[in-house]
């Protein structure tokens, strides 16, 4: 049955996506992939602004349509016009055929024609497929009447002939003629009527009706008449209750719809965006293929009707789809860098491949970040995916696509690394360049009292403050020495000596303090090095104190053997 499938057929169809069995007009046959297009029509029962007019055996055309397998076709069926229907027997489920007469906009939730615009009966209701006892129209072949307000609106011999009526029903054509002679004599009394009630409004003109020999009551035909305006009347003012009740439901649905507009709108613009940009580093006949490849697996991949996390989900899949196919074109770019096992990737369905790694690396990061709640987007996986698209997408970043395509970084690993192992190698570079200099400035963090002396050993850093002290304390010692040749030492001639010995030692246990804190725990050789131009020998006891009381053991052990090699 698959082979004889053609397009315009209309088939009961199993779609994967909506889970559901559904009805669509076969749009395109790809026999080569076993796959077929297909525009959805819409039950009247899955249709929320449904109309007592429609029929449950009533179809509505949609903009929306799918990809499905031929081997999901279940059945054809035959979906026909609204007068072919009417014509023929009501359809059961075992033996199931369909009409349709009006097209629906999902987006905003509207009917085309209009309501206003469909043929309506007498009794000025649009015509129920499903109703028994419909008449068709001799003049225009093309209305149907119901078959009671035919006979009702026949009331005088002036609607004689005006509308002439096909129907099988032998007995509704005999109450038809009936109620045509019955409809003339009520017309003949209906005129007496008035022109009893002209004379009586003259004054002094009494005139008294005679019965007609038929013996109809004139009263009583007066009061037929009142009551069939009353039953008019009252059938009016039950349909406008009806239409203000449906103008209520559709007021109170139109919020919700109108923010789906909305979602749907800006879902429009980004699919839009996604494929008019272009990649720098590549060809336009490179790009072309991306977007071509792209909208493929949009085709077989719609994001159709759905809404919430399985919507959001189908987007994360695009762009991860997107990101893959850009390297693996890259890959061909760039060939002559590729190893021998990285080639073979090229001879390979470059598709298939991009959509099988969307899929897991979504699937993976939707699993790790949603443990807890199935039904709702972590935040995590938010934010995982927005760094993942940063970087994959960056013209720079061949590397990384290229660790992905490879496997050498695999789904499980993207859900944990670090965002700055993510960057393209320029960046990386840059960033450890940076952190270089920091770190320089902050080793050899001079002021305004040290110069730095280049001599034949390297650089040294020069403390001016030490060599004035040196000069202060050489003046000192002398002016020491003649004092202590005159008298005796004194409580204040101890303290000097105190105080000359503690100059000696060269470390600036303040300038040591601002190192230490503006690099942290983490001091490298540089750092030592440079520390011991300031300090000298004498300090290097109460450096490596130091160092065990604010390292860990391992790393203070490991810059003592430092300072002990040196």
């Amino acid at each position: 049955m698959n082979k004889d499938l053609q397009r315009g057929d209309f088939v009961i169809v199993f779609c994967e996506e909506l889970q559901a069995h559904i009805i669509g007009q076969i749009e395109e046959v790809n026999t080569r992939e076993t796959r077929f297009k297909f525009i959805l029509y819409k039950y009247s029962e899955a249709v929320p602004q449904v109309q007592y007019f429609h029929g449950s055996f009533e179809l509505f055309r949609t903009s929306l349509s799918y990809t499905e397998k031929l081997s999901n076709v279940q059945q054809k069926v035959d979906v026909f016009k609204f007068k072919e229907f009417c014509l023929r027997e009501h359809p059961t489920k075992e033996q199931p055929f369909y009409l349709t007469r009006q097209y629906y906009d999902v987006k905003q939730g509207k009917f085309e024609p209009e309501v206003e615009k469909l043929p309506s009966c007498l009794c000025e209701r649009i015509i129920n497929p499903d109703e028994d006892n419909l008449v068709l129209c001799d003049s225009c072949n093309e209305a149907f009447y119901h078959s009671k307000c035919i006979i009702e609106s026949i009331k005088c011999n002036q609607c004689q002939g005006i509308i002439k009526f096909n129907t099988s029903n032998q007995d509704i054509s005999a109450e038809i003629e009936l109620q045509r002679n019955n409809s003339s004599k009520a017309f003949e009394m209906e005129q007496e009527i008035q022109q009893v009630n002209k004379d009586q409004s003259e004054p002094q003109q009494l005139v008294v009706m005679e019965r007609r020999k038929s013996g109809v009551d004139t009263n009583k035909m007066k009061e037929i008449w009142t009551k069939m305006q009353q039953e008019k009347e009252q059938k009016m003012e039950e349909q406008r209750r009806k239409q203000q009740k449906q103008q209520l439901q559709n007021s109170q649905q139109k919020q919700p719809q109108q923010k789906a507009l909305q979602t749907q709108k800006k879902d429009s613009q980004n699919n839009n965006n996604n494929a008019q940009k272009t990649y720098q580093n590549l060809s336009v006949q490179q790009n072309e293929k991306i977007v071509n490849l792209v909208n493929k697996y949009k085709k077989y991949n719609p994001i159709g009707n759905l809404v919430g996390i399985e919507k959001k989900r189908m987007e994360v899949r695009e762009k991860f789809f997107e990101f893959i196919i850009y390297g693996l074109i890259e890959f061909e770019v760039y060939e002559n860098e590729l190893t021998e096992e990285e080639k073979k990737v090229l001879t390979q369905d470059i598709y298939e491949i991009a959509r099988k790694f969307a899929v897991e690396i979504e699937q993976t990061i939707f699993n790790i970040n949603n443990k807890s709640n199935k039904y709702q987007l972590n935040e995590n996986y938010k934010q995982r995916c927005k760094m993942l698209f940063s970087n994959l997408k960056d013209s720079l970043n061949f590397s990384l696509r290229r660790k992905i395509i490879t496997k050498t970084l695999k789904a499980q690993q993207l859900c944990t690394v670090q965002e700055n192992e993510l960057y393209n190698p320029q960046k990386q570079k840059e960033i450890e360049e940076q952190k270089q200099k920091l770190f320089n400035r902050d080793s050899i963090n001079l002021n305004e009292n040290m110069y730095i002396l280049k001599t034949n050993k390297g650089e040294e850093i020069i403390d001016k403050t030490e060599e004035k002290e040196k000069e202060n304390d050489n003046m000192d010692a002398e002016d020491n020495q003649k004092n202590s040749n005159q008298s005796s030492p004194t409580n204040d001639n101890i303290e000097e000596e105190n105080n000359k010995s503690k100059s000696e030692n060269l470390i600036n246990n303040n300038q040591f303090q601002d190192i230490r804190e503006a690099k942290g725990a983490h001091i490298d050789q540089s750092l030592v090095d440079s520390l011991l131009n300031l300090i000298g020998d004498k300090a290097k006891q109460r450096m490596q104190q130091r160092l065990q009381k604010d390292l860990p053991n391992a790393e203070s052990q490991i810059l003592i053997e430092q300072l002990n090699t040196l």
